[in-house]
Formats: C-alpha cells, structure tokens, sequence
C-alpha cells in the first residue's frame, strides 16, 4: 500500500509542473472519485452526502464534502496546500540575443533556491490564450514542451573562483536560461514558434501566454532501501 501511495505521489508531482496543470490533475481524480463541478458564478444547491469541487482562474481547487448539516455541533476538518512551484516566469517577449546565444528574459515567481536551477535540464510549461469564436473569451489551453530545451549554466571555476565559497546570484543577469545558439542575428520568435507547434495552432491565433520554466527530471526513490523521494518540483525549494 505504501509503494502505491508513493508512485501515486510521484505520477501526480510529474504530472504538474505548473498551478495549472496540479489543478487540472485534481480535477481529473476528484471527478473520477464522484466530486461535482460548482461553478463559482451560479448559485449552489448543496446537499448533505454531496462531494463538491470549484476552481478559481484555473489556478487554484477548493474541494469538500458534507456531511452533515449541523456545523455548530459535529464542527469540520480543513486541509489546505498550494499547487504552485517557486521558480522562473517566462516574461511577455521574453527572446534576448547576447552574441550569439539565444536566452529567455524571466522573472523569479516565488521564493525558489536560486542555486539549484543551475546546470539542469528545463522545460517550458503553462496555459495559452487562443483566438475563439468569441473575442471576449479566448480558449485557454494548457501546454507542456515536454522535453528539455533549457539551462542555465553555470560559470567554468576559473571564470569564477569563489563560487565554492558563495557566490551573489544576480537574478536579472545569471540566471536567464539558454535556449539556443544561433551566430547571426534571430529573424523569428523562437518560443512563439514552439507554442504553435506544440500545439499545433497558427502563431497568429495566440494571443498571450502564462508559462513557467520547470526541471525535466522525473520523481525517483532513492536511498538504499528506496526510503527517499527525489523530485526536483519539491527540492528545489524546501
């Protein structure tokens, strides 16, 4: 039961690189578990024995059961967790060319250790705002790149000596992630180009984009009789 619950722990951290995709994840299993969509907008008609769930912008669930009527008396339980993980925010227009390296323009979301982002395989995910029938309500969709297409290096030790004795991280200069090299000057938007190939959309149908670097490294159990859990969304800020 225990090595169930652990790889269940494991799938769902793979599974949710960003608030978004942790929401959606819920979603699945606690529709999957007889839970009903409350849509925050409406009024609700709740009944006791009822599972409910709502969602805000998509980036947060509030989930409860009732049961029973008399509050006062039987009292309740509330357990809460965020769903997102502290790290980069890709920024609007984010390409940036020094010489002949391609990097992505971010900026820190949360309280991440900054050290541990360095010298990794990242990846992109988020949601995307698509053109829709209705102008007032473009379709979000949520997007994952899925393969590892960023990093951020780290200095060779002789360009810097002190790095084992700490070293000031600058979070606008040393930690913007490498995307490509390319040595003549970027005539296209690469990430834009990314988006709609992934997918699969013209590139003239996106209208904005909400997207997150994350570590593209899976969950493991470690140690020598596996009694650890390495997982890169819960390491790099614990």
């Amino acid at each position: 039961m225990t090595a169930q619950l652990t790889k269940q722990l494991m799938d769902f951290i793979d599974a949710s690189p960003t608030m978004f995709h942790t929401v959606s994840t819920c979603k699945n299993i606690l529709e999957a578990n007889g839970f009903t969509y409350l849509d925050a907008k409406t009024s609700w008609n709740l009944q006791q024995g009822g599972k409910y769930y709502t969602t805000t912008n998509d980036s947060a669930i509030a989930a409860f059961c009732i049961n029973s009527l008399d509050v006062e008396k039987e009292g309740f339980k509330i357990v809460g967790t965020h769903g997102d993980v502290p790290g980069f925010r890709i920024k609007p227009n984010p390409q940036m060319q020094t010489e002949s390296y391609i990097k992505l323009n971010t900026e820190v979301y949360g309280g991440p250790i900054l050290s541990t982002w360095f010298d990794r395989p990242l990846s992109v995910a988020g949601r995307v705002a698509v053109k829709s029938d209705n102008i007032l309500f473009p379709e979000m969709k949520l997007i994952d790149i899925n393969k590892p297409i960023l990093i951020i290096p780290n200095l060779a030790i002789h360009m810097n000596r002190e790095v084992n004795t700490g070293v000031n991280i600058n979070k606008q200069k040393d930690t913007l992630p490498i995307l490509t090299y390319l040595n003549q000057p970027a005539d296209e938007n690469f990430m834009l180009a990314l988006i709609a190939e992934t997918l699969d959309i013209s590139k003239e149908d996106i209208l904005d984009a909400d997207l997150y670097l994350y570590p593209f490294e899976n969950s493991m159990l470690v140690g020598l009789n596996e009694e650890f859990i390495s997982a890169p969304l819960l390491m790099i800020y614990q």
